[in-house]
Formats: C-alpha cells, structure tokens, sequence
C-alpha cells in the first residue's frame, strides 16, 4: 500500500484531529479529577464538541451521563410542584442536597427550590399549601395561620396582613394625637 507523505491534506487533518481529540480529552479529565462543576450549557458545548470529534472515551460517557442526570433532576424539580407549593419541605432539602454532589450544575433550578425553602409568614416556614399575599409590604402568609381559607380569600378585593394593618392604626393614632398635642 501507498503510504501518506507527512505533508498530505489528509494526514495533516488526521493529525489536527488527533490533536483536537486529545486536548478534549484532556479538558475533560481535568473537569471530571477536580470535580469542577460546569452549567449544563458548558457540558451540552463540550459534549457536542466531543460529537463532532467522534470521540467516545470514558471522559465523553462520564460528562454525558452527568449531563443526562442533570436533566433527569431538572425534571424531578418540575414535577415535585416546589414551585407552587405543591412539595414537603423535606423533598425540596432533599433535592438540593443531590444537586450539591453533581458535576454539572442547574443553578436556577437550585434557586427556585432555595426560593421555595424560604421562610414566609408569621410562622416563618416555607411556601406550601395555600398562600395569601399581603397587598400593603408583599409578604405572603399560610391561610391557616392567618384564619383565612380560600373561599374567604377569593371574596376579598385585598387583604392587609396584620402587622401593616396594625401599622396603618399606629399612624392614624400618632397623627390624631400630635393634632391635640398642638391644640
């Protein structure tokens, strides 16, 4: 068979390939050894670039099958209703706590479940089961803690928590008193 000269069009490809392959591969082993953790936008890069090399190495199967992982949570956080208060405060920490052990990361997932693991109300405990919001400062409280249940929540044009209502009688006071106070 005919061998190639070292200075062929195509040895030269192979070889820039090669070359390519190997620094991805390189890049890749960094990743996964110091456990650097990369956005899902990063790994689907390096992943495709690793698709378009046709490369198959073990640094290619460990960074796809993190990135599947990733994706499968994504749509664990989705189902689980965090968002709408439809999950136990123990599936959310639970949630977190697996994200924190992956290699590549989803991190406005992580904050939406942080989100939810807020504390709200008088009781200061996460979003869950039915909310009502204040319209005076914002603040969202659970209707069982306030007294309120939907069917009363959906008859009221606004409802006022009771540190702004009791704000709003501290106000009106103040000024009816420094009104006699200056007569």
């Amino acid at each position: 068979s005919a061998a190639y000269p070292p200075s062929s069009e195509v040895v030269l490809r192979v070889k820039k390939r090669a070359e390519e392959a190997t620094a991805w591969a390189a890049a890749a082993e960094e990743i996964i050894k110091t456990g650097k953790r990369i956005s899902m936008e990063e790994a689907k890069e390096i992943t495709d670039k690793a698709d378009k090399l046709n490369i198959t190495c073990q640094e290619y199967k460990t960074l796809r099958n993190a990135l599947r992982t990733t994706r499968g949570w994504i749509i664990r956080v989705k189902k689980c209703g965090a968002a709408n208060g439809q999950t136990h405060v123990t599936g959310v920490t639970e949630l977190i706590n697996e994200h924190s052990n992956f290699i590549v990361t989803a991190m406005e997932e992580v904050s939406k479940l942080k989100q939810a693991m807020c504390g709200y109300c008088i009781c200061r405990l996460p979003y869950e089961g039915f909310m009502i919001g204040c319209d005076g400062c914002g603040e969202w409280y659970h209707g069982p803690c306030v007294g309120v249940n939907e069917e009363q929540a959906e008859k009221f044009d606004k409802y006022v928590c009771v540190r702004c209502y009791t704000l709003r009688v501290y106000k009106e006071n103040t000024a009816a008193v420094a009104g006699i106070v200056r007569k």
